[in-house]
């Protein structure tokens, strides 16, 4: 198969009028409609960013929406959810991601590069840019593979135990194991996280993560993640699924 689109999957709250407009504008500046399209996760009570979505003028960029109602913050669901349900990101031929709503692309061309690069592997591989934050080459905040990938791992495309967190470590470890692992630091996708902030200027919406992330660490979320992520990348080399990567 031949890959020709990335769908850029995001899970987006309360930040319509903030982080939301510029990871849109940013995307659209900076790859074209025929490599890239949309798919948000959007909380059903979350009236302000559904209306601002449907005032965006999106040109010849497709998009679509995923309802979710969960009570409390959970990434990991959002992301399979729509892995499952997003139309656009079930096209054949098309990179499945993982993106936050507080990231803004820099590098034009990026999904031109990744989208050759996999086709090169044959649509095998873990692709991640750099953050220009806190992540850059140790661990794949953001992320784009394949379903054929996924389907190799034998494993749902995000680990539903972590609701927040670890997500992106279980397939950094899984793709650096079986050296799957790709990334590209002149690529840029900068992370705008309220961290770069003082606290008293962290949004609602990362507060609200936040509890939910405390948790994940106080119950042992890192060192989990790093197992399950283990297990993912001996089962890929045990299906010799083994790639050209010195991550």
């Amino acid at each position: 198969m031949t890959y020709d689109k990335i769908c850029l999957m995001l899970p987006t709250y309360g930040r319509s009028g903030t982080y939301l407009p510029a990871f849109i504008e940013s995307a659209m500046r900076c790859s074209g409609s025929e490599h890239v399209n949309f798919a948000f996760c959007v909380n059903e009570k979350d009236k302000a960013t559904r209306g601002y979505l449907q005032r965006v003028n999106f040109g010849k960029f497709k998009h679509d929406i995923v309802l979710e109602s969960y009570p409390t913050p959970n990434l990991a669901a959002y992301f399979n959810l729509l892995y499952a349900q997003s139309p656009l990101a079930n096209v054949p031929g098309t990179m499945v991601s993982m993106l936050g709503d507080d990231m803004v692309f820099v590098t034009p061309g990026w999904a031109e590069e990744i989208l050759k690069w996999t086709n090169e592997r044959k649509g095998i591989g873990v692709y991640f840019c750099n953050d220009m934050f806190e992540a850059h080459g140790r661990c794949c905040v953001n992320m784009f593979v394949t379903r054929e990938m996924v389907a190799f791992t034998e494993a749902p495309f995000m680990a539903p135990e972590f609701p927040a967190e670890m997500i992106d470590v279980v397939w950094h470890v899984a793709g650096r194991i079986s050296k799957n692992l790709h990334y590209f630091p002149n690529l840029i996708i900068r992370h705008d996280h309220n961290r770069r902030k003082i606290q008293i200027h962290w949004d609602p919406t990362f507060n609200r993560l936040r509890n939910v992330q405390i948790q994940v660490h106080a119950s042992g979320g890192k060192k989990r993640a790093i197992k399950l992520g283990e297990e993912i990348g001996f089962r890929l080399i045990q299906k010799g699924i083994v790639g050209d990567s010195d991550c």
